[in-house]
């Protein structure tokens, strides 16, 4: 969604896509279906229901809806159904609709943390931002993220304070550990994630040499985090520590966030074992 080199057909696309954004996030209620499609980029229909078979994609409604996306869409609306659980695990008073800002500040407690969250969250958070003063011209809307990404790039090339820190040690994975657990997990539908079998092949086909990517950042901490292994982090203030995503930028994370993944991750992809280590 955001780019430091925006053609102007890249700016007129961006433009529509912030419309339609907005127009949603004006609507007084979404059902939950709705909502739960928004923000995994499928264009769905006013007052769905349901998640459908097929689809198309919210920001390019030409182009079909991948099956990782209507995938996100279900696992939304399960994740949903399943706070509202009662003690006795019935679901007899699960909300059917909500308001929007209300439904996004769940999602955002939902998924505070997860691996892959629903791909428009942030960026629906972000439109929802500029609502608070009315809608923003779409053009300043495009050139905000624009100079938003040119602030990151310039943060990145600032000289590093590298810092080597280590997590305490505990047993080697074995080799094709990683994608035998994603495998288990991604067919048990615990875990979506667009890439997730080639993250958990990256995963062992690198260890202990170190990931750059940036999809595979969290997962290489958590790596870390049962091996013992070192790894290279740089602190901009006492509280955000920034991992190397990319050849250029790098990613800030506070140390809660990092705490609260590993925490909430930790025994899925490391297994039965990974709770064992901090």
């Amino acid at each position: 969604m955001d780019s430091i080199d925006l053609t102007v057909e890249e700016l007129k696309k961006l433009d529509r896509v912030n419309a339609t954004i907005i127009e949603f996030l004006q609507r007084p209620t979404w059902t939950i279906a709705v909502g739960a499609m928004l923000i995994s980029g499928v264009q769905p229909a006013a007052y769905a229901t349901k998640i459908p078979d097929e689809g198309s994609q919210l920001l390019n409604p030409a182009v079909a809806a991948s099956l990782n996306q209507l995938r996100s869409a279900c696992s939304v609306m399960e994740e949903w159904a399943e706070s509202y659980e009662d003690d006795d695990g019935s679901r007899s008073d699960v909300p059917t609709e909500q308001a929007p800002i209300d439904f996004l500040l769940w999602c955002e407690e939902a998924y505070r943390g997860a691996i892959a969250p629903p791909e428009l969250l942030h960026y629906f958070f972000r439109l929802a931002g500029f609502q608070k003063a009315g809608p923003a011209p779409q053009d300043v809307v495009a050139r905000l993220l624009e100079l938003e990404q040119h602030a990151a790039v310039e943060r990145s090339r600032q000289p590093p304070l590298e810092i080597e820190t280590s997590l305490p040690n505990a047993q080697q994975p074995s080799p094709g550990h990683f994608f035998k657990r994603m495998e288990v997990l991604v067919e048990n539908r615990k875990i979506i994630l667009p890439i997730a079998m080639e993250i958990a092949e990256a995963l062992d086909k690198t260890w202990p040499t170190g990931i750059r990517q940036p999809r595979l950042v969290w997962n290489h901490l958590l790596e870390m985090a049962k091996s013992g292994n070192h790894f290279s982090l740089r602190f901009t203030d006492p509280d955000i520590l920034e991992v190397p995503c990319g050849t250029h930028i790098w990613a800030p994370y506070t140390r809660d966030a990092l705490d609260q993944f590993l925490r909430r991750n930790r025994v899925h992809l490391l297994g039965a074992n990974g709770g064992n280590s901090q």
